[in-house]
């Protein structure tokens, strides 16, 4: 019916089914951590094949780049030589905490990031310096209001506050039972709720 193995493994949408042996293979990694084509081994041959056509296609993208900045390769290379430097002298003071030498790294590393993206109006190749999320501020919790209802009582206006601390409940009527000898125009009734 079929002249070789590949044609009866093909499926409808292009792909190959699993063999019998490589469906072995599966079901022994799953019984652990070896991948099921651990065995594959890669020549060197296809080794530098594959990772030709790799920088083939990562170069036509990067000159495809370069072309919308406006930049040469050289340029490029240059600059990417420059920025690594500066960033290796950047690191190297952090970790001496030369804090002098540091700035003047620092400075000089912002002033070539800065022609680079001050001449292009585009975004930039060259990847910008590591920064971290500014961290949010903690929002301090809304002050509770105090419920207050003012009631007529006995012809007088009587303010009812709600108060959890029992102390400035106590002080509030104390306050209240000392100044009860001088006519009130409102008298407050502070109740704990």
């Amino acid at each position: 019916m079929f002249d070789n193995e590949e044609d009866a493994r093909k499926t409808e949408n292009g792909g190959y089914a699993h063999t019998v042996d490589s469906k072995r293979k599966i079901s022994k990694a799953n019984r652990g951590n070896t991948p099921w084509n651990k065995g594959k081994l890669r020549s060197a041959a296809d080794k530098a094949k594959i990772g030709a056509g790799v920088r083939a296609r990562n170069r036509a993208i990067l000159l495809e780049k370069l072309a919308q900045v406006g930049m040469s390769e050289e340029e490029w290379v240059a600059m990417k030589k420059q920025l690594k430097y500066l960033r290796e002298r950047v690191r190297k003071a952090k970790r001496a905490k030369n804090d002098k030498a540091l700035k003047v790294h620092q400075e000089s590393l912002k002033a070539v990031l800065a022609v680079q993206h001050g001449v292009n109006s585009q975004p930039s190749i060259v990847e910008q310096e590591h920064r971290t999320r500014p961290k949010k501020t903690p929002k301090e919790p809304p002050k509770k209001k105090k419920k207050e209802t003012v009631v007529p009582h006995n012809g007088k206006i009587v303010t009812h506050a709600g108060n959890n601390d029992s102390q400035t409940a106590q002080k509030q009527t104390s306050n209240q039972s000392n100044t009860d000898d001088q006519p009130a125009r409102s008298q407050q009734i502070v109740w704990s709720i």
